[in-house]
This record gives C-alpha cells, sequence and structure tokens, in this order.
C-alpha cells in the first residue's frame, strides 16, 4: 500500500522522510561517488608532474622573529674623524648583507626615509666616583674627547632625543630603486647623517638603524627566482659625538696650541653685490719645525645664521687657485679666499658669521678661524645700483644677472625699492624701478612662481573690479579702471614668474550681458593669458560644479546648447553630432560655421537635457552652451543643472 503525503513528514520537523528501499539507493550511490572521486584523484596526481609549473621563491615576510633571524642584516658606520661638528656633512653608510643561501631583493630609497629609520640618542654622564677626579685624557687641554670621563663629567649633559628629520626628499633627492643581493653578498649605500635625524646640540650620542625590505605598497621589479625580503631588521649601536659650533669655536685657542698653527681672518663687515671682498687669512706656525699645507684643498669655509646653524651654499665655494703652502717656523702666510655674495643667494637678509676651517689630516686637529661678521642685505643704496646695472649697462651673455638678483628678492625689497628716487635714474631704469614696485607689491598675492588666477568680480549693475586684496594694496594710490590693472599686472608678470590667468565671479543676480562686458573689457590681453578667461559654476546644492571657459568666439562642439529667455521663462535647444559609424575613432564635431546654422531643436525642460545626455550615443560631450544676454546668472545655472551634476566642463559664448 503507497505511503500517503502526512505520512511521508516527520512529525517534528516536517522533512519528507523517504522509504527505506530509497534510502538504500542512495547510500549505495553516495558510496559509488566517493569511489570515482578517489579514482580520479589518483590519476590527477600521477600526471601532476609532467604538467606542474616551477613553485614560485617564496615570500619572505615580517615576523616577530628577533632581527638577527632576518635573511638580510644592516649595519650603518660613519667614516673615522677626531672631531664631528654640527653642520658637517657627515656620511652615514648603510650596508647590507644576505646571510641566507638564495637571492634577495629588496627597496632602497635611501632619501625620502620610508623605509629606513635612524633613532639617534644623546648619553648622560657616568656616575661619579666619590673622591676621585679622573684625569683628563684627550689630544689636548681644553678640547673635548669622548674617551674621556674627566670631560663627561664636566659637560654633565642630559639625556636628549634627537628628533627624526621630517619624511621627505632629502637635499639630493634619490629616486627609490630595487636591489638584488646575491647569496651572501654585501652592498654599501652612502647618505649623509643630516638626511635621517636633525642634530643640534653637542653630546655623546648612540644611535641605530631600522630597514623595512619592501614597503606592502613597493613593487620592486626583480626576474623570477629572486625572493622579495619584507623583513625588517635592526643595526647595531654606533657611537658618535657630536661639537655645535659655538662649542667647536670655544675650543679654538686649545686647538690652535695643540697643532701650533693659528688662523686668523679678516673680511669685509657687509656684501656688495657683483663687487668680490675676498677674505684675508693668516696663517702663523708657531711650531718649531716647517709646516706644508695643501691650499685651499685644506680649508673648509663655514657661514652661520643667528640661530648657530650652518648656511650650505647651493654650490661648491671656489676658493681660490690650487698651491702648495710651506710655513717655516715662527713665520706666517697670507692668502686671499675668494668671498662674494653667491654664497648667500637664496638666503634670508641678515646677520651672519663666518669663519675658516682648517681639515684635520691623520695626525693633526682641525683648527677654526676667528669669527668675522657678514650683513647680507640690499639697501636703498645697493638697489639703486642693482637697477642702474640691470636697465643701462651693457649685458654679456644670456642673463641679466643685477635683474636676476632684484627678482629673487623682490618680496623684501619692497621697502627699498619705494625708496629709490627716480629723477636720479634713466628713463629705462626709472621705467625698471616702476614695474619692480609694482611686481613687489603683488607679490604677496603668490609668494612662488606658477599659474595665477586673478578674480575678477561682476556685480549686478554692471561694475566688475579685482577683489583680490594684494592687488586692491598695489594699485591704492593708482586709480586705474580693472582693465588697466590686469593689463600692468600682465606687465610685470615676468619679475613674479606668474603666468597670468583670468577667474571671472559673477554675482548670481549679474546679466549676462555685463559678463560679456567685463570680457570685452580684457579681450586686447587674451593673447598674454596661460588660458582664456575661466570661473566655476556649483549646482543648486553645491555637490558638483562644472568649469566654464569663456572663449573670445565660437569653438567646435559636438554639443550645442542655446539658452534664451522668452516672456520671463527660460528656453532650451539643443543639437548634437553623433559619431559616424564607418569611421571609428574619429570624433565628429561641430564647426563653427556650421553651428551658426545648426538646426537646434527645442527641449522642454532640463528633465530633457538629462535624457540627452543619459542615452549613451555621445559617450564624450563637448558641450557648447550659447547664452542670450538677457539671461542673469542663476537662470543660466539652473538651465544648465545636468551639465553641473556630471561635472561636465563647457564652453560659454554670450550672443
Amino acid at each position: 500500500m503507497p505511503i500517503t503525503e502526512p505520512e511521508r513528514r516527520c512529525p517534528t520537523c516536517a522533512f519528507v522522510r523517504l522509504p527505506p528501499a530509497q534510502v538504500g539507493h542512495l547510500r549505495s550511490l553516495r558510496r559509488a561517488m566517493v569511489r570515482w572521486f578517489a579514482l580520479l584523484m589518483f590519476f590527477l596526481g600521477c600526471g601532476t608532474p609532467a604538467f606542474a609549473q616551477p613553485a614560485p621563491p617564496p615570500l619572505l615576510r615580517p615576523s616577530a622573529r628577533p632581527a638577527s633571524n632576518e635573511p638580510v642584516r644592516v649595519e650603518i658606520s660613519i667614516p673615522p674623524a677626531q672631531t664631528h661638528v654640527i653642520g658637517d656633512p657627515t656620511q652615514l653608510v648603510w650596508r647590507f648583507t644576505n646571510t641566507s643561501t638564495q637571492a634577495l631583493a629588496f627597496m632602497w630609497e635611501g632619501c625620502c626615509r620610508n623605509n629606513g629609520k635612524v633613532e639617534m640618542k644623546r648619553q648622560g654622564p657616568p656616575p661619579p666616583v666619590t673622591g676621585i677626579v679622573p684625569p683628563h685624557t684627550g689630544p689636548g687641554s681644553g678640547i673635548y674627547s669622548p674617551k674621556c670621563d674627566h670631560c663627561k663629567q664636566t659637560r654633565k649633559l642630559g639625556e636628549l632625543t634627537v628628533e627624526s628629520t621630517v619624511a621627505g626628499p632629502a637635499q639630493a633627492h634619490q629616486f627609490a630603486r630595487a636591489v638584488r643581493l646575491a647569496p651572501g653578498a654585501t652592498q654599501e649605500f652612502s647618505t649623509r647623517l643630516a638626511d635621517w635625524v636633525k642634530a643640534e646640540f653637542t653630546g655623546d650620542y648612540r644611535l641605530h638603524a631600522q630597514y623595512l625590505g619592501v614597503q606592502p605598497k613597493q613593487r620592486p621589479q626583480m626576474p623570477r627566482g629572486v625572493a622579495l625580503w619584507n623583513g625588517r631588521t635592526t643595526s647595531t649601536e654606533l657611537e658618535l659625538s657630536l661639537l655645535s659650533v659655538a662649542d667647536y669655536l670655544a675650543e679654538r685657542a686649545a686647538r690652535a696650541a695643540t697643532r701650533q698653527l693659528r688662523l686668523e681672518l679678516a673680511g669685509p663687515a657687509k656684501l656688495v653685490p657683483f663687487q668680490p671682498a675676498p677674505l684675508k687669512l693668516r696663517l702663523t706656525n708657531t711650531s718649531r719645525a716647517e709646516q706644508r699645507l695643501d691650499w685651499p684643498a685644506c680649508l673648509d669655509l663655514w657661514l652661520v645664521a643667528t640661530n648657530g646653524t650652518r648656511v650650505v651654499p647651493f654650490t661648491e665655494p671656489d676658493l681660490g687657485p690650487a698651491e702648495s703652502l710651506r710655513i717655516p717656523s715662527g713665520s706666517f702666510v697670507e692668502r686671499e679666499v675668494l668671498f662674494s655674495h653667491e654664497l648667500f643667494v637664496g638666503e634670508p637678509f641678515g646677520a651672519y658669521q663666518v669663519f675658516v676651517d682648517l681639515r684635520e689630516t691623520s695626525g693633526s686637529l682641525r683648527v677654526p678661524s676667528n669669527l668675522i661678521p657678514v650683513t647680507w642685505q640690499l639697501d636703498r643704496e645697493l638697489v639703486t645700483q642693482l637697477v642702474r646695472a640691470a636697465a643701462d649697462k651693457p649685458l654679456t651673455g644670456a642673463r641679466n644677472e643685477p635683474l636676476k638678483l632684484l627678482r629673487l628678492y623682490l618680496g623684501e625689497l619692497a621697502g627699498p625699492l619705494r625708496a629709490v628716487d627716480p629723477a636720479t635714474l634713466s628713463p629705462a631704469a626709472a621705467k625698471l624701478t616702476a614695474d619692480l614696485r609694482t611686481a613687489a607689491a603683488l607679490k604677496p598675492l603668490s609668494p612662488k612662481p606658477g599659474r595665477v588666477d586673478l578674480s575678477l568680480r561682476v556685480w549686478p549693475d554692471g561694475k566688475f573690479e579685482f577683489n583680490d586684496a594684494a592687488l586692491v594694496a598695489a594699485f591704492a594710490g593708482r586709480p586705474l579702471p580693472p582693465a588697466a590693472q590686469f593689463g600692468e599686472v600682465i606687465a610685470v608678470r615676468r619679475h613674479l614668474g606668474w603666468d597670468v590667468a583670468a577667474s571671472l565671479k559673477p554675482e548670481p543676480g549679474t546679466p549676462l550681458r555685463h559678463v560679456a562686458t567685463a570680457l570685452a573689457a580684457i579681450a586686447p590681453l587674451h593673447a598674454n593669458l596661460d588660458n582664456a578667461p575661466s570661473t566655476t559654476l556649483f549646482n543648486a546644492d553645491s555637490t558638483a560644479f562644472s568649469s566654464v571657459t569663456f572663449p573670445a568666439t565660437v569653438i567646435p562642439a559636438n554639443l550645442v546648447l542655446r539658452v534664451t529667455k522668452s516672456g520671463g521663462a527660460v528656453k532650451l535647444a539643443a543639437a548634437r553630432r553623433l559619431p559616424d559609424p564607418q569611421r571609428p575613432g574619429i570624433e565628429a564635431m561641430f564647426s563653427a560655421p556650421e553651428i551658426a546654422k545648426a538646426a537646434l531643436i527645442e527641449l522642454p525642460n532640463t528633465a530633457a537635457l538629462e535624457s540627452l545626455l543619459a542615452d549613451g550615443r555621445l559617450a564624450a560631450p563637448r558641450p557648447l552652451v550659447l547664452a542670450a544676454p538677457d539671461l542673469t546668472w542663476a537662470e543660466l545655472s539652473a538651465a544648465l543643472a545636468p551639465l553641473l551634476n556630471r561635472s561636465l566642463a563647457f564652453d560659454l559664448v554670450v550672443q
């Protein structure tokens, strides 16, 4: 008797209960499938060696293992020297060793400090020993030695952690590159200590380095078989003793007595551009034997700012022709050290100090000279000389060096330029002075060279004016119309290094005819602009915007929109040039003559324009909007809402 439907369901879970015969059949089928699957896996396993690809090399990942277990070992070293002064170009050498049995690759960046890090900490004095005064040991009395307990007890400097330099390119930028290390191979990279840590104070320091082989976002290109080392390793500690410039100069007398060579420096108190004033250096031999020096390779020139830090010129200073100096016992020699304003170009105006440093040799200490104060400042007299030289004197070469210097310090020379008397200058120099005054007044608008957009505000009553504070201040005493102001800015743009562009800012209630009037006023200057005048137009809720360009004439487009106003209502009409299927890859555009004769289809509302943009038939719309002069800026933005919501840039012609 067949089992009825209610009898097949479990009274507890309501699942269908199968008859015993069907249950046995399903169990047999399952056992057969298991046997077939096992047989299939056996055959696949036997055939695998014939088709398998070589296994990729293992990827070494960071782990919690100590640094000594990493396959790459890193060590740092500093070339030995008797004295390290803060401001020296101290080299920090990184040494990587592959201790594994396979080739490894990592990224060496050594500049932006993304993979590497150096930690540096100043050590405090050792604990004093009661009743015992340790004797001084070192190169000479009054000269600090990091191995002398007497010096350490006397100095009594507390512990200090040195600030790591801010991440970013070093002074000499290096691009990151992939490095391959063969098994057991070693590779060294030379960097500068100042690119990793910012040391400012005297002290005995301990430093160690950490390095991460490959960052997660880095993709070094290496051949197959070379594994990537993306672990992190730490170097052993390194000891380094540093002297600040002030502490180093305080040891001048002791160092001169120890080396038996005294340096005395004299020079000008004020620098005059393009008038070299060499420093005069006297070297006195106080020993009983003749001393020899390789001039000027034995010297370093130090420029020190008011905060005690060394100022490094952009170019290596030329100290004079090479020669071999012989200084007899008890005698002296005098030499001139080339010195000019070029060493300070690019540095802020102010007071500086200069000294000459005699380099150390294998058996002799380095010795500084005395400090001499130097003022780097361009006052009214010097500015007048530079203006005359830039405007009146015949130039040699491709650059006007006096004018280049005036442009470099234009922001700082606003006061001296105003103090220059034009009556004492030639017409060309007076014209240059006036231009530089205007440029100096405009400098706060954009201190750095590059593109500068001047905001031209257009009001509903038809008035238009530039509203940048620096531009208004520059022409405060000269009532010029906006177009004339714009012309003067363009005339002095080369002094500022600017690429000038106009950015219109119409008010919502401004009619487009006033916008057209403002554009016509600056139209003669369009050839000198970096780009055509433009503006940014936001949608109603300010969630999207479009870049609007005002071309001088109608330009080609594949979507032409005409916005007019009739009876107080805004009307829309459109025409588009669709791509030709027979000419794929060629963008179909209306030419300027075709736009004038194009048959535009009237659109009932903005929703119709949205549908036109959304149908996908025009993959890359290049809209040109022809707007009636009686429209206001707000009415135009409302009519073009579909363009603004899609952030489609378009050209606007008022006609």
